[in-house]
C-alpha cells in the first residue's frame, strides 16, 4: 500500500514538472523564431555566487540549481530563459526570466502561482516593468517596481527573485558557461525574434 501511494506521489510530481517544461517552451515558441533551437541544462549554482546573490538581494534560493534553457540559431546565441522558484507568503512561485545574450530581461513570465491572493503579479502589465533591465539595476518596490494592494509579499519576493537570475545570468555569461553551439530541441514556431 505505501509503496503503491509513493509511486503515485512521484508520478504527480514528474506530471507536473513535465507541465511546467511545457509551458516553459510554448512561451520560448512564442517569444523566438522557427529558426532558433534551445537546449535545457540543470546550472548547479557555485557555492561562492549563490552566497553573494543571497546576500545582495536578501533572498534565499531554494534550491542549489536553476533550469536553462538556452536559445540559438545556427551557431549564434539569441538568448536564455531561467526558471526559479521563490516563496510567496507560504507557497512558492514558479517563475521564468528571458534573457538577451547581453543578460538584458526581454520578459517574465509566472509560471505556477500557488498562493490564494495576489495572482496580479501574474499580469502583463506588471511582469512588462522588467523589461530591460539587467544586474546593475534596482529592483526596489515602490521605487523601481510597482506594487501591488493585496500582492505585497508576492511583489516582493518576485521582484528579488528577478533580480538574483539577473546577478546569475551575468556570471554565467561572464564565465561562458553556456555556448552555442549544442545539441538542441527545435522551436517550431513563427514567432517575432
Amino acid at each position: 500500500m505505501k509503496i503503491s501511494i509513493l509511486l503515485i506521489l512521484v508520478g504527480i510530481s514528474v506530471g507536473k514538472a513535465a507541465d511546467i517544461q511545457s509551458d516553459v517552451e510554448e512561451i520560448l515558441k512564442s517569444e523566438f523564431t522557427s529558426n532558433c533551437e534551445i537546449s535545457l541544462h540543470k546550472q548547479e549554482l557555485p557555492d561562492e555566487l549563490k552566497s553573494q546573490t543571497e546576500k545582495q538581494v536578501q533572498q534565499k534560493f531554494l534550491k542549489s540549481y536553476v533550469y536553462i534553457w538556452k536559445i540559438c540559431r545556427q551557431d549564434s546565441l539569441k538568448g536564455f530563459a531561467v526558471l526559479d522558484n521563490t516563496y510567496g507568503k507560504s507557497l512558492p512561485i514558479t517563475f521564468l526570466v528571458v534573457f538577451s545574450p547581453a543578460a538584458e530581461i526581454l520578459r517574465v513570465d509566472i509560471i505556477r502561482y500557488r498562493e490564494p491572493y495576489g495572482g496580479a503579479i501574474g499580469s502583463r502589465r506588471w511582469l512588462d516593468q522588467f523589461i530591460g533591465k539587467s544586474s546593475g539595476e534596482e529592483f526596489k518596490v515602490d521605487r523601481d517596481i510597482d506594487s501591488i494592494s493585496g500582492a505585497t509579499i508576492s511583489v516582493n519576493s518576485v521582484a528579488r527573485g528577478v533580480q538574483k537570475l539577473t546577478l546569475v545570468m551575468e556570471h554565467i555569461i561572464s564565465e561562458k558557461l553556456l555556448n552555442c553551439p549544442t545539441s538542441h530541441l527545435p522551436i517550431k514556431s513563427a514567432a517575432k525574434r
